[in-house]
């Protein structure tokens, strides 16, 4: 078990299938666009080390650190006596390049033997500390604690806004106070100028009338493989949709579908590694099975009981015959509704074919006010950082301030 600090990013690794070694992994993102593969190992007392399932740990990260018990003592790092697992760890760290690192105090305090030293580190290409064993534990084994002298990616606190809490009086009155009467409108630099009065003007309304709240959920992002992707696809579809060209439609096509398969791979591992961890015994199996819905049951054709109309009941009952309900024909060519679906349908060709002079009506308060009535409440924020609930709650003034903006391209 891994216990990581959600400040930090990481995401869980799944290592593949090992032989003799007990493991688990996350992945840690550090700086400069590098990861750092941490994992926790365990090895039965009765076990044979396998160095095959150091290689596969080894060979997965350029940056790899495994910690654990082993179960391997050795003279060199304080034990009274040694067993088979020591003689394999000292030449094959040397063969490697791995460094080995153990701590000076004993961690396992058995009761029919001496006390050992049995929680190594191993660290490739990543400077460590050295180890101590720190005897916070009641249990016979002390657990270890040393420090990796790198600079991870650290997830800042997300802020966002209580608008269950906001004072919406307040923020119309300050906007009120801050918001300008008539917008300048001689030349794009003042228009330009009103533009960016009139977002710090809300931004400033937002401040002192709602109140944030810190989320501590930590959102994991993206890994940088599939971040990548990502940017590429949305570069070749705007280049696409500038030029039109079909070279860099088939490049958007390709990279959408490696973004596609590289999603799907990384969900399928998560899931995997989730449900390595459960067990058939544990609640956490069955709490699970909350997260499925029961797909609807369709009826088939055959199942939907028939209707019948006895037209003349006492003539049926005679003869033990059934008339059944025969549905109007949808070719009625005489019916009102057939009538009024080709005249819908000749208008809007006629609609098509005849060319249409563009009107620019200049916008009133109430069609600004409408539209941002329209904007759905979770839509993220652009560059400026307002909302659309934050649009949604303009003061009057602000609203005409608004629309003179929007109003002033159409009157020049």
């Amino acid at each position: 078990m891994l216990i990581t600090n959600n400040k930090i990013r990481h995401d869980q690794y799944c290592l593949p299938n090992l032989t003799g070694l007990e493991a688990t992994a996350i992945c840690l993102y550090l700086q400069n666009h590098r990861r750092l593969l941490f994992v926790s190992a365990y090895l039965l007392p009765t076990s044979i080390l396998p160095l095959s399932d150091l290689d596969s740990i080894f060979t997965q990260h350029d940056l790899a650190i495994p910690v654990g018990d082993l179960n391997s003592k050795h003279a060199a790092w304080h034990n009274m006596s040694g067993n088979r697992n020591s003689r394999i760890l000292p030449s094959y760290c040397v063969n490697k390049d791995i460094t080995l690192n153990y701590p000076d105090q004993p961690t396992h305090f058995p009761h029919n033997s001496t006390p050992s030293v049995l929680d190594i580190t191993f660290s490739k290409r990543c400077p460590t500390s050295k180890p101590q064993a720190v005897p916070t534990l009641s249990s016979e084994h002390n657990p270890i604690v040393f420090k990796i002298l790198l600079h991870p990616l650290i997830t800042k606190p997300r802020t966002l806004y209580d608008y269950k809490h906001a004072n919406w009086s307040l923020f119309c009155t300050s906007l009120d106070l801050s918001v300008p009467f008539h917008p300048p409108s001689l030349t794009t630099s003042d228009l330009e100028h009103a533009v960016t009065t009139f977002e710090t003007s809300v931004r400033q309304a937002a401040a002192s009338s709602i109140p944030t709240q810190t989320v501590k959920k930590n959102h994991l992002t993206l890994p940088p493989t599939l971040r990548v992707l990502l940017k590429l696809k949305n570069h070749y579809q705007r280049r696409y949709q500038q030029s039109r060209l079909h070279i860099y439609h088939h490049v958007y096509t390709f990279f959408t579908l490696a973004l596609s398969t590289q999603h799907s791979q990384l969900r399928n591992t998560k899931w995997t590694s989730f449900l390595r961890t459960l067990h058939p015994q544990s609640s956490q199996f069955w709490k699970m099975t909350r997260y499925f819905k029961t797909p609807h049951s369709l009826r088939t054709p055959s199942d939907i009981p028939r209707v019948t109309n006895l037209s003349n009941p006492p003539q049926s009952r005679d003869t033990g015959l059934t008339v059944r309900a025969i549905p109007p024909s949808p070719l009625n060519m005489g019916s009102n509704t057939r009538s009024l679906t080709v005249t819908r349908h000749v208008n809007r060709f006629f609609r098509s074919i005849s060319p249409q002079i563009p009107l620019q009506e200049l916008n009133n308060h109430y069609e600004v006010w409408r539209k941002s009535l329209s904007l759905k409440p979770s839509a993220a924020p652009g560059d400026d950082g307002i909302t659309s609930i934050m649009l949604r709650h303009l003061s009057l003034k602000a609203l005409l301030y608004l629309t003179r903006l929007f109003n002033h391209p159409l009157c020049s």
